[in-house]
């Protein structure tokens, strides 16, 4: 298992040799900007290897030198770019000898025509587009390796029988040389990787911290501050709170106690006041947002929510390429799997033990070694569902094999024996099906089947005759269809005005009241529609009535999230994928329609925390 992706390319010059040994060519870099922390570019400013087009070549020291920069590239791929790069190589003028050598044949299989350059070029243009890991145990992995070369490929056990005491003698020195050798090698390797992993995992200091809340969580004794700021004035108008021509005066401040103030704003002495005034401010504080690499924020969290967190969810990048996160996604299987194994690790720890439960919402791509690493981080008996969402209110007609409806939301709980699901309010379309036809004073109810799918063979005591209460007559059920309930029960319904024989009370076959009152909440089912949690387009259409210039392009709706949180009973929602800030958007969401109490913790390290995240939680708070 490995840690967490490094944070930037490997970029070092790249040289290779031609000729005999005695010409050297050199790959060197002129500018390189490269992304750091696992944030991957926007779409379209991806960074690619773009040749130097005002000085491609030059001789240095009796070596070639080509010049590349490694910088956005628009939409051109990687390959097409090297291809360009070749060309315009091959047309140089001064450098006769040296684009001689370059053009050497180097074919393969595929590529018969393959050059020196073209070789060396996608070599060192591939490279850099690697998947680095720190190794949790570099040394130990690189010893067990060497044992397992030595005893297969060195000291040959198979042939061992057969060869001489002499030659045995000769090969165990050289293992010992080898092994020696060896030894040091991975030493100095393991002590470069360890110290890089002491980094990685020290905890890193929090910079800043702001506050954000409404006007009628602030002591009007500091109205008079925030009336001559204008930073704070120029925000609400930036969020839409306000107009440029909205005078600021402490009456319209206690007229609009709704509006959000954000101390990052105000000075040092403000901030402390404030806080000053707030009893109990944990319980005050309603969410917690921050700008982080995820791995170290929960690190970070480790000791204040250790076992707090009622409900994780995250929705990680889905390893595509194309989905819209700020996180690079389109390593290999097992990298991808590393970065989210470490991570579903740390937020392990955070989770309460009885009541802790962990959703990912993921597609085909990777639902199935998502769920071997859920798996191996919670415990297979842990596994709760793979709950079905229905993303689409459309078929995509244009699919090239067939129509991509669904993604997965994989369900773990942290102790599954102690964890059971929220249940789900009913809405007025599932309460249609009760009416109250015969006045009942116990209230609305639906006529339910009075018979059960066993035979009388296999439920004798099912199988006897009700005395119909208009005709007086014997009515026996179906050998094949008795009846639900015992002669017993049947009494007692009877007594207790549950067996309804129809408004006019002749009907041939009863059937069994069942009040509103006695159904309760919904179990949540595994299979969640669009028209109950909302689609792909609703998510979009959200964001985009409180973030109209907004550049996401696949946010979840709030519907879905209301649903996670009310199946996961999160009074504590943790999400370290925060994106726009759904999650956040539908705990508050809930907390309005029913009172709740429920708290929210948002990771997020791509820059549009401070243009999306943190403006959207705002505006939602600010609209109550």
């Amino acid at each position: 298992m490995h840690l967490p992706l490094k944070s930037s390319e490997h970029l070092r010059n790249y040289a290779f040799v031609v000729k005999d040994g005695d010409k050297t060519v050199r790959i060197k870099l002129v500018e390189a900007d490269t992304e750091k922390d696992n944030v991957k570019a926007e779409s379209g400013k991806e960074r690619r290897f773009v040749l130097d087009a005002d000085n491609p070549l030059s001789v240095e020291n009796g070596e070639l030198h080509i010049h590349f920069h490694y910088k956005p590239a628009g939409k051109k791929k990687q390959t097409a770019l090297n291809k360009e790069a070749i060309e315009t190589i091959f047309q140089q003028e001064g450098f006769d000898d040296w684009l001689a050598l370059l053009k050497t044949p180097a074919p393969t299989e595929k590529n018969q025509d393959r050059t020196l350059l073209e070789k060396h070029l996608n070599d060192y243009t591939a490279r850099n587009t690697f998947d680095y890991f720190i190794h949790k145990d570099l040394g130990g992995f690189l010893r067990r390796e060497l044992d397992f070369y030595i005893k297969n490929e060195v000291l040959f056990l198979d042939d061992i029988d057969d060869a001489s005491f002499q030659v045995t003698e000769t090969h165990l020195r050289k293992i010992r040389v080898l092994r020696s050798i060896a030894h040091k090698i991975i030493r100095m390797l393991a002590q470069l990787e360890d110290f890089q992993k002491k980094l990685w995992l020290k905890k890193k200091f929090v910079v800043e911290t702001h506050y954000c809340m409404t006007l009628d969580r602030v002591p009007e004794a500091l109205y008079g501050e925030i009336v001559d700021n204008t930073a704070q004035h120029e925000e609400w108008v930036k969020l839409g709170f306000t107009t440029e021509d909205t005078e600021i005066t402490e009456e319209y401040l206690k007229e609009n106690s709704v509006l959000v103030l954000d101390t990052r704003f105000f000075d040092a002495a403000f901030k402390d006041k404030l806080l000053a005034s707030i009893e109990n401010f944990d319980e005050q504080c309603d969410g917690l947002l921050v700008h982080s690499e995820n791995f170290q924020a929960l690190n970070l969290m480790q000791e204040r929510y250790r076992e707090q967190v009622k409900c994780v969810y995250i929705d990680p990048p889905y390893n595509t390429g194309g989905d819209g996160f700020a996180y690079k996604d389109r390593y290999q299987h097992s990298s991808w799997l590393a970065a989210l194994t470490g991570r579903a690790k740390a937020a392990y720890s955070l989770l309460s033990t009885q009541k802790g439960c962990f959703f990912s919402c993921i597609d085909d791509g990777e639902q199935d070694k998502l769920r071997i690493s859920l798996d191996i981080v919670f415990g297979e008996d842990n596994f709760v569902a793979n709950v079905i969402w229905q993303k689409k209110y459309a078929p995509a007609n244009d699919a090239t094999w067939l129509s991509d409806d669904h993604d997965f939301l994989v369900l773990f709980a942290k102790d599954k024996l102690g964890w059971s699901p929220g249940r789900l309010p009913r809405d007025a379309k599932q309460n249609k099906a009760y009416s109250n036809p015969d006045n009942d004073p116990r209230g609305r109810w639906r006529a339910d089947n009075y018979k059960c799918n066993k035979t009388a063979d296999e439920r004798p005591n099912l199988y006897y005759p009700i005395i119909h209460p208009k005709t007086g007559e014997e009515i026996w059920p179906n050998r094949n269809a008795v009846w639900r309930y015992t002669k017993e029960q049947h009494e007692k319904n009877m007594a207790e005005n549950r067996v309804w024989w129809g408004k006019d009370g002749r009907n041939k076959v009863p059937a069994y009241k069942r009040f509103l009152s006695d159904v309760g909440d919904l179990v949540p089912r595994t299979i969640w529609k669009y028209d109950e949690v909302g689609h792909n387009q609703d998510g979009i259409r959200q964001l985009r009535a409180l973030m109209p210039q907004t550049g996401f392009t696949s946010p979840k709706p709030v519907g879905l999230l209301e649903r996670v949180v009310q199946v996961g009973k999160g009074d504590l929602v943790l999400d370290y994928f925060a994106g726009s800030g759904t999650t956040a958007h539908a705990v508050i969401n809930l907390n309005r329609e029913d009172g709740g109490k429920r708290k929210y913790i948002l990771v997020e390290m791509g820059e549009y925390f401070d243009t999306v995240l943190k403006p959207r939680i705002q505006k939602v708070v600010y609209s109550r």
